[in-house]
């Protein structure tokens, strides 16, 4: 059962405190929030639904001309906030993979709710986009994504991530509220990890995104095959404990670095094959 109740503004440590209160009767709460990231109301529930059934937003956008449909699981998401605001999330990263990518196919690994899938599909124009997403929620969210737009027929996202190995993987839960910060550890739990070279076998990459916080060297070593024979441009968040390893990486696969943007705790990397000509 759902319940939503209408909220005229108040002090937010008010809110705040009636959702920790609910908390501790065993309800799940959130607030409600509109397009300009206002509180409009608080919902609740007495448990989870059932696995078939997904709650979100449809939240319908012209972003420079362009019209896109976002379907929002979480509106107090902080990469969600983005899409509610009408714009789309990392927007600079987004542009720099856009002015290197020649149009062919397009890897996502680690998709999230789908910002960068449907970006590659909408603005840049891909001929074909390959997604990967291991976590549920965000997955069908990516899912629903697709469908709404209307490019079942040139994009695709898959419920796996990326490894070296087939493996499994649990999700440990960062404490915010921003789903692409989840990070998974593996060795054990429900998410499936593939190799990404048997998955990618038949394709040929132009371009592949790499955002899988901290486990980017398992999904690069995993890729290793797939890389030297496409060459593709390569865009990887790194973070900061795997730069060295990163770095290494980059010269034995004869790989250089076009240009970098540094956040905090990590750095993306956009990178190409150093000669063409080989």
């Amino acid at each position: 059962m759902t319940a939503r109740i209408a909220l005229r503004p108040m002090a937010g440590s008010i809110v705040r405190g009636g959702m920790k209160l609910l908390g501790k009767t065993g309800l799940g709460n959130r607030l409600m929030r509109n397009a300009r990231f206002n509180v409009v109301g608080l919902e609740w529930r007495w448990g989870a639904d059932e696995p078939f059934v997904s709650r979100g937003l449809v939240v319908e956008r012209a972003i420079d001309g362009v019209p896109v449909r976002f379907f929002v699981i979480d509106e107090n998401d902080h990469l969600q906030q983005h899409h509610m605001f009408g714009k789309w999330y990392e927007e600079d990263e987004l542009k720099l993979m856009a002015g290197h990518f020649d149009g062919g196919t397009f890897v996502d690994i680690g998709a999230n709710v789908g910002n960068h899938t449907l970006y590659a599909a909408l603005v840049m124009k891909a001929a074909k986009v390959i997604a990967f997403e291991p976590n549920p929620p965000p997955f069908k969210a990516c899912q629903y994504g697709i469908l709404l737009n209307d490019l079942g027929s040139r994009v695709a996202v898959h419920n796996v991530g990326l490894s070296d190995v087939d493996e499994q993987a649990g999700i440990k839960w960062s404490g915010e509220r921003n789903l692409g910060a989840t990070q998974l550890e593996t060795g054990a739990g429900t998410l499936v990890l593939k190799r990404g070279d048997d998955l990618l076998a038949g394709e040929t990459p132009s371009l592949i995104k790499i955002d899988v916080e901290a486990l980017e060297m398992k999904v690069l070593n995993g890729l290793k095959q797939t890389i030297a024979r496409c060459r593709p441009i390569l865009f990887v968040e790194v973070d900061h404990s795997n730069e060295t390893a990163f770095r290494a990486y980059l010269d034995d696969a004869g790989y250089e670095i076009l240009n970098t943007i540094p956040a905090s705790g990590n750095t993306n990397y956009l990178c190409r094959f150093a000669n063409l000509a080989k």
